[in-house]
């Protein structure tokens, strides 16, 4: 495969090309309509993988996404093409290197196309419900893409004890935090609490993992971490992490802004003086002022000779 490729593009949430939260309703809707559909019901061992940049999916959201590469666009009509339209999306280990088999994070994330948007000759346009976490037991390329032969690591159905119920208290109590410094944070959750609950430990994590700005290898240490407590645990740091980076973001803004008001005030207050001068005739025009400058250096230079 070519080194020169078009990465998929997961679309922003007031995406242009349409209303997001209508999108999600209709998706919702056909889900709905089907009952309801766990991964274990439709997808099955072998998937069409995606290869992701720079960051990561995670299981339990619904993504807009976007291909116009050939190869994936294939990879994208592979699934659509299947009765299941069941996907791998997967995180690549090197940005800049090709897509191969060998340069695919192990763990990544099984989805299901509910809708597609748009699609002609240059791009397919589509909404992805994430589902499942994958591991990728053996990858093999042709000329329509990756496919891969996937182990799904379910979910277990945990009895919330106090341990995780303090850490998900935790990660709730630095959300409120994040979305005080920054309301934007709060559709993102509103969008997630449509569709999950709070009360679900290993999505809450998941959600708010993929709500921070860490960097891809940071949150695909938190997708490979199956273990919910653990992963709860490194989330939280990453939150912190986040607040610390907003907290520091609001500060420096303040600040500048401060500063450019104190340099508009002072201008302002320049240029008024000026204006009174003026007035008062205590200060002559640009042309005339240099003008006097001349005529004394002139008379400098005579009294001199």
């Amino acid at each position: 495969m070519s080194e020169q490729h078009d990465d998929p593009e997961i679309l922003p949430e007031d995406s242009d090309t349409s209303d997001f939260e209508d999108l999600i309703a209709d998706a919702e809707e056909v889900e709905a309509d089907s009952g309801l559909v766990l991964a274990s019901d439709i997808l099955p061992n072998s998937l069409p993988v995606i290869p992701l940049r720079p960051r990561p999916a995670f299981p339990g959201l619904l993504i807009p996404m976007a291909v116009s590469d050939p190869v994936q666009m294939a990879t994208v009509q592979r699934a659509i093409n299947t009765p299941s339209q069941g996907l791998a999306l997967v995180l690549v280990k090197d940005l800049e290197a090709e897509d191969t088999p060998d340069n695919l994070h192990q763990v990544g994330v099984a989805g299901r196309i509910v809708k597609v948007i748009n699609q002609n000759d240059e791009v397919i346009q589509f909404l992805v419900n994430c589902m499942e976490r994958v591991t990728l037991l053996e990858v093999q390329g042709d000329e329509a893409g990756l496919v891969a032969r996937v182990h799904y690591n379910y979910m277990p159905e945990l009895s919330v004890n106090p341990e995780l119920k303090a850490y998900s208290m935790a990660i709730i109590s630095t959300l409120k935090e994040l979305v005080q410094i920054n309301p934007l944070y709060s559709e993102e959750i509103k969008l997630f609490l449509n569709r999950s609950s709070m009360d679900d430990p290993g999505r809450l994590a998941d959600f708010a993992a993929n709500l921070t700005s860490a960097d891809g290898q940071e949150l695909q240490a938190i997708l490979a971490t199956f273990d919910v407590l653990r992963r709860i645990d490194k989330v939280l740091i990453l939150l912190k992490k986040e607040l610390e980076v907003s907290r520091l973001q609001t500060r420096i803004n303040k600040q500048i802004e401060e500063k450019i008001s104190a340099q508009q005030r002072e201008f302002f207050l320049k240029e008024q003086l000026k204006a009174i001068k003026k007035e008062l005739g205590l200060e002559k025009e640009g042309k005339a002022s240099e003008l006097e400058k001349f005529e004394k250096r002139l008379k400098k230079l005579t009294l001199n000779e």
